[in-house]
C-alpha cells in the first residue's frame, strides 16, 4: 500500500512533552524544562491535519497568538511526524505570569473565537 494510503493513527496525546489541555476544540500542550529554562515554557498549539485546516481561520489563530501573547511571534508551525497534525510551537517566558494563567486565557479567547464563537471555559 502507498505511504499517502496508510491509514493514520489516532492523535496521541502522550506524542508531545506533557499530557494535553483541551481549550474548545484544541489540545494545547505545554513543556517545561525546570533544569535548562526554568523561567521558559514551550507551549504547542494544535492546528488540525494539514490537508483540512481552514486557512483564513489559521491565519486569525496565529496572528491573535503573535499580538496577545509575548513570544508566540517567534514561534513556528510544524507537523507531527506521526499524527501529521499541524501544531503551532513558540517559547513563552514566565517572568510576569508565573501560573501561566494570561497564556492560558489567551489562548481560550482565541479558540473560542474560531470555535464558531463559543466561549470554553474548559482547562
Amino acid at each position: 500500500m502507498p505511504p499517502e494510503e496508510l491509514p493514520q493513527p489516532p492523535f496521541d496525546d502522550d506524542a508531545l512533552p506533557a499530557h494535553a489541555l483541551r481549550i474548545g476544540t484544541r489540545n494545547i500542550w505545554l513543556a517545561y524544562d525546570s533544569y535548562a529554562e526554568p523561567d521558559m515554557l514551550t507551549a504547542y498549539v494544535e492546528l488540525g491535519p494539514r490537508e483540512t485546516l481552514d486557512v483564513a481561520l489559521t491565519l486569525n489563530l496565529l496572528l491573535g497568538l503573535c499580538l496577545e501573547v509575548d513570544g508566540a511571534a517567534r514561534g513556528s508551525v510544524v507537523q507531527h511526524p506521526q499524527t501529521a497534525q499541524m501544531i503551532y510551537r513558540f517559547r513563552y517566558a514566565l517572568d510576569d505570569d508565573p501560573e501561566a494563567a494570561d497564556l492560558l486565557d489567551a489562548i481560550a479567547a482565541l479558540t473560542a473565537e474560531l470555535d464558531n464563537g463559543d466561549p470554553s471555559t474548559r482547562y
